[in-house]
């Protein structure tokens, strides 16, 4: 936040608090982690479909469910092993 307090003294602009074109998000979340933070699944979920086809979608998570399962066995295996 110092960062970005300074780079608005320097450019003559007020605090972030009352700088209306500036927006911090809570929780140092970034765009995309606030938008689910705050309950848009569903829509991201539907954006997604109407953009890429819902067919792309579901083949896109079924593999990163794959990938998220196959990293948590390995990583269970590691710890098996003491290597984790």
């Amino acid at each position: 936040m110092s960062k970005l307090e300074a780079a608005l003294n320097k450019a003559s602009e007020p605090e972030t608090s009352k700088c209306p074109n500036v927006v911090v998000l809570p929780g140092g979340n970034g765009y995309e982690a606030q938008l689910l933070a705050e309950g848009y699944l569903a829509e991201i979920e539907s954006a997604i479909d109407e953009a890429e086809g819902q067919d792309k979608y579901l083949r896109w998570l079924h593999d990163y469910s794959r990938r998220q399962t196959e990293e948590k066995g390995n990583h269970s295996r590691l710890q098996e092993r003491g290597r984790a």
